[in-house]
């Protein structure tokens, strides 16, 4: 299917500045002539891949990580929080780590070997102090790793609605033990009375692109709900000729979250 026929969801992190939306709106209509787009924050398409309206969002991905609070559908804008901490940058601590051992990574593809190793071994420890302690005085978490060149690798230890609906969301919420740690620390913050639980479903790696299908194939996504009043002269789709008729500004409109 030629781009100018798409119809095109693409999604940003919470927070993104409105220049960026802007920018990547022109690039769609001007560049790629697609007839209409619409911008989503990736918590937001996680929340509908959960089939959830009231939760919050922890989502772990490879360029920022981020909390956002929803309730009844609606994100709670002023307790989005984000980090620039993420996959990414965990993928590169990997890196340095091995290139202390004298291994050499030039090339784009040897990154992905970073990455492979990082999605396959890495995981999150329930009590980080005494997982320190194992690993100093064994190698029983000593794992090895075989590239695609075959030189094998050893790699060692280097509120109530909302609380019990805790989403994780994207590749870097894959490690093994990240739902239970994340639970405990967030027990001891939360309400000795309040239920915490954490849903991490197994498909969670690609549960913003799942939210995005599942909101653009429905039906009333191409209305506008408040309440029960459906106004259908409010499309949430971005039109081209509304692009070519506001210019790039439209990228920052309301309709776009």
């Amino acid at each position: 299917m030629p781009m100018s026929e798409m119809r095109l969801n693409p999604s940003v992190v919470p927070l993104n500045p409105k220049a960026n939306s802007e920018k990547m709106t022109q690039i769609m209509f001007e560049t790629f002539n697609t007839p209409a787009m619409y911008v989503a924050i990736q918590a937001i398409l996680s929340l509908y891949a959960s089939g959830r309206t009231s939760s919050i969002v922890l989502d772990f991905s490879d360029g920022v990580s981020h909390t956002v609070l929803f309730y009844k559908g609606y994100a709670i804008r002023y307790t989005t929080l984000c980090l620039n901490l993420s996959g990414h940058y965990l993928t590169d601590h990997r890196m340095k780590i091995l290139m202390d051992y004298r291994y050499s990574f030039m090339t784009t593809a040897e990154d992905e070997i970073i990455r492979d190793v990082k999605e396959k071994f890495a995981y999150i420890t329930l009590d980080y102090e005494q997982e320190l302690e194992t690993t100093s005085t064994g190698s029983s978490v000593e794992k090895s790793y075989e590239p695609p060149d075959e030189q094998a690798t050893t790699i060692g230890a280097e509120w109530k609605d909302l609380c019990g609906n805790i989403i994780l969301s994207s590749g870097s919420t894959m490690f093994s033990g990240i739902a239970d740690r994340t639970s405990k620390e967030v027990t001891v913050l939360a309400p000795s009375s309040m239920k915490i639980k954490m849903v991490a479903a197994p498909e969670r790696k690609y549960s913003v692109w799942i939210g995005g299908s599942i909101l653009a194939s429905l039906s009333t996504f191409q209305q506008l709900q408040i309440g029960a009043v459906v106004s259908s002269l409010m499309q949430m789709w971005i039109a081209k000729a509304k692009h070519n008729e506001s210019g790039p500004s439209i990228g920052g409109h309301r309709k776009c979250f």
